[in-house]
């Protein structure tokens, strides 16, 4: 297994990025589990949101999957519930009073579990990692997922950030419990050239037209930044009329 830490500013594409990369490496056979712990408060939330996501992952019936849980987790009570749009989906309930870093730990494993009883290797990707150092019990919780990856052969983790010096510090200060866990791979912006071709040919797939100098200039504009470049494209896209180009007078009035 190999671990990486990808970071950048936020809307820089880091989770389009890695579902990509989720998407293929489940088509390969990879257990594959996305869990974003942007907005855990608690050492609590943290547990529910990574279960969440195991739950996730699973195929079957519901009473299939629910009996799948019930196994591999002992502390844990699994819940159905149903979300806005009238699906089920799954919460979890934790005992009171119950130190919830033995349910992390617990939690982690079931990974392992659950992918050694598939018989295939897994990815596990942690979003927004750096929301564990606001945590009270941060330094344990670190301690934990690093005594957990080590042996864990067949899983590779990839944590990902958007606050680069908190993210950093994690893993490259000597007197954090993942310093050295992962490989440091920052993601700059794309190349220019490559974001102009991108949209000059999402334009022509669709029968509506832009020059090359024109896409040229809105990526200028835009500074190569992936999230602006690819929102002013797409609301220069929604007004232009099928079979129909942009000028440079559309991209000015735009802005």
């Amino acid at each position: 297994s190999h671990n990486v830490v990808i970071f950048s500013q936020r809307r820089y594409g880091k989770t389009s990025l890695i579902k990509k990369v989720l998407h293929l490496a489940t088509l390969e056979g990879f257990l594959t589990i996305y869990t974003d712990i942007y907005h855990i408060l608690t050492e609590e939330d943290l547990v529910k949101a990574y279960a969440k996501a195991l739950a996730s992952t699973m195929e079957g019936s519901i009473e299939k999957i629910f009996q799948t849980l019930k196994t591999i987790f002992s502390s844990l009570r699994p819940k159905i519930t149903v979300d806005a749009d009238g699906k089920p989906e799954f919460t979890f309930g934790v005992e009171s009073g119950r130190d919830p870093i033995m349910d992390l730990e617990e939690v982690l494993e079931s990974v392992k579990k659950y992918a050694d009883k598939k018989g295939v290797k897994a990815a596990v990707v942690l979003d927004e990692f750096q929301q564990i150092g606001q945590l009270q019990q941060a330094h344990r919780i670190e301690s934990i997922i690093r005594s957990q990856i080590q042996s864990h052969r067949d899983i590779s983790y990839i944590f990902m950030g958007s606050k680069k010096h908190l993210i950093f510090d994690m893993f490259s200060d000597p007197t954090r419990p993942l310093y050295g866990s992962g490989k440091m791979l920052p993601l700059e912006k794309i190349a220019p050239k490559h974001l102009k071709a991108f949209i000059f040919n999402r334009f022509h797939l669709t029968r509506k037209h832009i020059p090359k100098e024109v896409a040229s200039r809105l990526v200028d504009v835009c500074e190569s930044h992936p999230y602006y470049t690819q929102y002013v494209s797409h609301s220069l896209w929604e007004v232009t009329p099928f079979n129909s180009s942009i000028t440079d007078i559309d991209l000015e009035n735009y802005g």
